[in-house]
């Protein structure tokens, strides 16, 4: 008898370690989560079977969720809509897995904030190119404005490479950074004919598409005749 219970122990004991090991995971990812460690969260369960352990997957969606929310508000060009897509699929399969749990814990409070998030893709992409835009223009006029000529060129390369904002605008405020930063009277001849072949260029690709542009590159080409 006594042996058999030793045979059914040690049968036993790679799953009692495994379910130590997975509360001391649960443990440790709770306190994580609320010091904010929300991707620590997320590498700490990575690999967990989520068919049998919900309480994890409740846990990942819950930091997905707050690292979403901070990568969506500060950056939405960079944004991968899958994240979204991803994340709400898995609430759908918590909720599927914990349906007969009455002690599962709610994501009611997620899923009312993600139903202010575009729903498709394409509103994803509709909504990103109005945000992006309206962020980067008003990025580059603040900077102008400051007179902090550098960091427009700064921003013009970026967001060129972005490919949001629109290309007359971009080249317009890196073209007028850099006739700010010129001094006109100390400048080499080759330097002013230079940007002045930039205006003329600019002129000819973007004439009529914002008049108050078109007026500020006339003066700008008169001044460096």
């Amino acid at each position: 008898m006594t042996i058999r219970i030793l045979y059914l122990f040690l049968l036993l004991l790679p799953q009692l370690l495994l379910a130590q090991t997975l509360r001391e995971k649960l443990s440790l990812t709770d306190k994580e989560y609320h010091k904010g460690n929300y991707q620590q969260v997320v590498d700490l369960l990575k690999g967990e079977d989520f068919s049998k352990t919900p309480e994890a997957l409740y846990w990942v969606i819950q930091a997905r969720f707050a690292l979403l929310q901070k990568d969506y508000s500060e950056n939405i060009v960079k944004f991968d809509y899958n994240r979204l897509s991803s994340l709400r699929t898995d609430i759908a399969t918590y909720k599927a897995l914990t349906a007969k749990n009455k002690k599962a814990r709610s994501l009611t409070a997620v899923e009312e904030v993600l139903e202010q998030y575009p729903p498709t893709e394409l509103d994803f992409i509709v909504q990103k190119i109005e945000r992006a835009e309206g962020g980067q223009m008003q990025q580059l006029k603040e900077a102008f404005e400051s007179k902090d000529y550098d960091q427009v060129l700064q921003l013009a390369e970026e967001f060129h490479k972005d490919k949001v904002l629109r290309p007359f605008v971009i080249e317009y405020y890196r073209l007028m950074a850099a006739y700010k930063k010129i001094n006109l009277r100390k400048a080499s001849r080759s330097e002013k004919e230079q940007l002045y072949n930039q205006f003329k260029a600019y002129k000819e690709a973007y004439h009529h598409k914002n008049i108050l542009y078109d007026q500020a590159v006339e003066a700008a080409i008169r001044e460096l005749r």
